[in-house]
Order: structure tokens, then sequence, then C-alpha cells
């Protein structure tokens, strides 16, 4: 499932509702871009300073793709 907000939360907010990111990486697309991700959860956030966020959910077998 992908979902495009439409509001752009600032890093501290997502932290409050999400937590620590297990891990944040780049995105390859776009170097601006960065990528949160939330293994537990089946989650990832695309975050980028000029566009909204991208959640994405996954299940758990194709989370680690």
């Amino acid at each position: 499932i992908t979902y495009i907000a439409n509001y752009r939360p600032d890093e501290a907010m997502i932290r409050s509702r999400f937590g620590e990111p297990a891990q944040i990486t780049g995105d390859a697309d776009d170097s601006e871009a960065a990528i949160w991700q939330y293994p537990s959860s089946h989650l990832s956030i695309r975050l980028h300073p000029e566009d909204k966020p991208v959640f994405v959910y996954k299940a758990r077998s194709a989370f680690s793709r």
C-alpha cells in the first residue's frame, strides 16, 4: 500500500508518531531524499525537503527487498 500524504510533517513529528527508524538510507534516484525504514511495522517513509512524504506498507516477506 502506498500513501502520499497531503501534508508535510517534519522529522520530529514522524519520530513522535512512529519512533526512531531502524535504518535511514538514501534514495538511489534522488540524492536529496531519505528513506526511513521501520521493518517491525512493515513501513518505509520517503522524505524529501520539497515533496510530500510517501508512506509504503509492504508484506514482511517483501520489506527487505
